[in-house]
């Protein structure tokens, strides 16, 4: 959907603001909510009068387009199994709420690529069925998940009813 479980904010908040990332990309960015946050949380909260932090993002829905988009220095439309590969690195990855609406072995696929083009990645599924949604059929879950479908070292941040986050990769902090 082009929301997301209000239970993630606070957590990936917390992990924007201990990273203090130069670049990110936020994969399904929906309502912009992430790109909104990442700017308030890194350029806001540091003082800075003018943008210093790269936010892009990739939609595949560009109906979603909404006011929080403007907080994003380039938006890539289109499919993310495609786009993904095109991309440089970054420190930090947001991939929130979208494995499920991908088929699985590619979804893994498609984490492995982002472990590789990031020095942080944040990721979370949700397991509740769900058909196409706000005239999008890129809105079915297509897949679930379970903890042990990720063979990689990762850290679990939040797990709920309805949603799990994870972390891959460390602080290297950088300054402000």
């Amino acid at each position: 959907m082009p929301t997301s479980d209000p239970m993630l904010i606070t957590p990936v908040v917390k992990e924007i603001l201990t990273f203090q990332p130069k670049t990110v990309l936020d994969i399904g960015i929906g309502f912009g909510k992430f790109g909104a946050l990442t700017r308030e949380y890194t350029d806001v909260w540091c003082r800075r009068t003018t943008s210093t932090v790269i936010i892009h993002g990739i939609e595949i829905f560009e109906k979603y387009r909404g006011l929080n988009w403007g907080h994003y220095n380039n938006i890539f439309i289109g499919d993310v199994i495609k786009i993904l590969p095109t991309l440089g690195s970054y420190d930090l990855i947001l991939f929130l709420e979208v494995l499920e609406h991908i088929e699985k072995n590619k979804a893994l696929e498609l984490l492995n690529l982002c472990r590789s083009k990031c020095k942080m990645l944040l990721f979370s599924y949700t397991n509740s069925p769900q058909d196409a949604a706000f005239g999008n059929e890129n809105e079915k879950h297509l897949s679930t998940w379970q903890d042990d479908d990720f063979n990689f070292d990762k850290t679990l941040l939040l797990k709920n009813s309805l949603t799990s986050l994870y972390k891959i990769g460390g602080y290297e902090h950088n300054s402000t």
